[in-house]
């Protein structure tokens, strides 16, 4: 009888370990899940999971040699970006997770390991917020964000961060900045063709292919969407260009920076800390989200900034060589002034108040990033 009993036991205790992993499994896909709901550039999603029992090896996708990705800087701030969806989706679920991060340099494409163990669920108030966020590219209203809730999202942030916040004066000097890098960027036939890759004018091919845009995305208008569809060979695109049509598309891109409420850069103490940097940048748009503010990166003059910055001048036809001269210029002098430290500048936002977007970015299933 007593044979019985124990075997019994057993069997009760083995099932509960099974029943334990099997939970344990499901709150991490769960947490992965959230994870891929990060943004990234031109949402290529470029990350790999492998999953050991209780810790998971995240990778990324190296595969993203857009110019705009600079030395895989746009990658590492997307990944790190889905580690702070990660651990704000782990709180919340029960789960503690022990963190290590690396550098190419020490594992190639293993840039996070997370051990996992079952605790006291800790509610979090940015959870709701990981499907919500999004980057709205419409036009913004008139209404100013509180400059108290700046400061207050600004001491809220990492002790290992800076969050750089300009004025509704200096808006104007960042919109010259952001007209000069649109038009150089229209320039160049490698931003065009990778931008417009990324473009689905076609729904029933988005919906399959689950990375990219539809078009609807972009928040283009009808007569946008009518010329990002004529202008989609590099050849239309740039006789437009020579024809004066970077200068209009330039100032409709700074008019969008100057009608917002204000404009954001973030910096990071460590310059080397990308997904330290993407961590923080997430967890600051999950905050504008919570409090119903819109946000919109405006990449171009950041990038565009570092790429010359360690690469040295980027190529461009002579015609713009002027362009990019002044860009540079009032690019440091506007850094200069706000104190921005350049070496650690990652990400720069425009941000006020709007509708939600109508077409949202789409995500592939996890099972396609599991290895």
């Amino acid at each position: 009888m007593k044979a019985s009993v124990d075997c019994t036991r057993e069997k009760i205790e083995r099932s509960e370990v099974i029943n334990k992993g099997v939970n344990l499994e499901v709150k991490i896909k769960e947490c992965l899940e959230a994870g891929i709901a990060a943004p990234s550039g031109d949402n290529v999603q470029p990350w790999r999971f492998l999953i050991k029992g209780n810790q998971v090896e995240f990778h990324r996708d190296p595969k993203d040699k857009s110019f705009f990705n600079v030395n895989q800087r746009a990658t590492y701030l997307s990944c790190g970006a889905l580690l702070e969806n990660v651990i704000i989706a782990g709180k919340h679920n029960g789960l503690k997770s022990e963190m290590q991060t690396f550098s190419a340099e020490e594992r190639g494409t293993l840039f996070a390991i997370i051990d996992f163990s079952e605790t006291e669920k800790e509610p979090q108030p940015l959870m709701d917020c990981i499907l919500k966020r999004e980057a709205n590219r419409k036009m913004y209203s008139k209404e100013i964000v509180p400059d108290s809730f700046l400061e207050r999202l600004k001491q809220q942030l990492s002790d290992e961060y800076n969050v750089d916040l300009t004025s509704t004066y200096e808006k104007k000097e960042i919109g010259e900045i952001v007209f000069l890098s649109t038009r150089l960027m229209l320039e160049r036939q490698d931003v065009h063709e990778y931008l417009h890759a990324h473009i689905h004018l076609d729904d029933e091919y988005a919906e399959k292919i689950r990375t990219g845009f539809k078009i609807k995305n972009l928040e283009a208008g009808f007569v946008g969407e009518l010329f990002l569809k004529f202008t989609r060979p590099w050849s239309r695109m740039k006789v437009m260009v020579k024809l004066g049509m970077g200068r209009a598309i330039g100032r409709f891109t700074e008019q969008s920076v100057n009608k917002s409420s204000h404009t954001c850069f973030l910096t990071i103490k460590d310059p080397s800390d990308h997904i330290g940097g993407g961590r923080e940048m997430q967890r600051f748009w999950l905050e504008l989200t919570m409090a119903g503010i819109v946000a919109q990166p405006v990449t171009a003059p950041v990038f565009l900034y570092l790429r010359a910055m360690e690469d040295g001048k980027p190529v461009f036809d002579k015609l713009y060589h002027k362009i990019y001269d002044k860009f540079m210029d009032k690019f440091d002098v506007f850094a200069k002034k706000n104190s921005i430290q350049k070496d650690g500048l990652f990400m720069h936002f425009r941000i006020g108040y709007s509708d939600s977007l109508k077409t949202r970015s789409l995500r592939q299933d996890l099972d396609k990033f599991l290895m």
